[in-house]
């Protein structure tokens, strides 16, 4: 017989344990007995400071691969020579045009929803300023 064996035997023999009746009531006084002690707040992982720079960032990431790609995809020749500090116009003015165009063709089904959303976010916020203040 193997220890493994015997271990098992052990096991089999011991008798089984039972919680009392009464052991989750206990078990919550006493876990609601010290909440009330030192009661804990929702504090987020990530602040909404935070989650404005993360999306700040992805919106202004966007953008310049957007852009990037817009500018990888003509070729030199057709370019004008226009530059600014060192930005071609040309790039800036075919992006905001395409932006613009890509806006025209957006469903309006899509763009009422967009704006619903916004609203939404806006008068949350609102509400929320509101209820502080009072």
């Amino acid at each position: 017989m193997s220890a493994n064996d015997k271990l098992q035997d052990w096991f089999r023999e011991m008798p089984d344990e039972k919680a009392s009746d009464d052991f989750s009531r206990k078990v919550m006084q006493g876990i609601m007995a010290e909440w009330s002690k030192n009661p804990t707040t929702y504090k987020p992982i990530i602040s909404r400071k935070a989650w404005w720079i993360v999306g700040i960032f992805f919106v202004l990431l966007t953008i310049v691969l957007f852009m990037l790609k817009n500018a990888m995809g003509v070729s030199d020749s057709t370019i004008a020579t226009q530059n600014v500090a060192g930005v071609n116009l040309e790039y800036v003015w075919s992006f905001i045009a395409s932006f613009f165009e890509k806006l025209n063709n957006i469903s309006p089904a899509v763009g009422v929803g967009a704006l619903s959303i916004i609203a939404l976010w806006f008068f949350d916020q609102l509400y929320t300023r509101m209820a502080r203040h009072n």
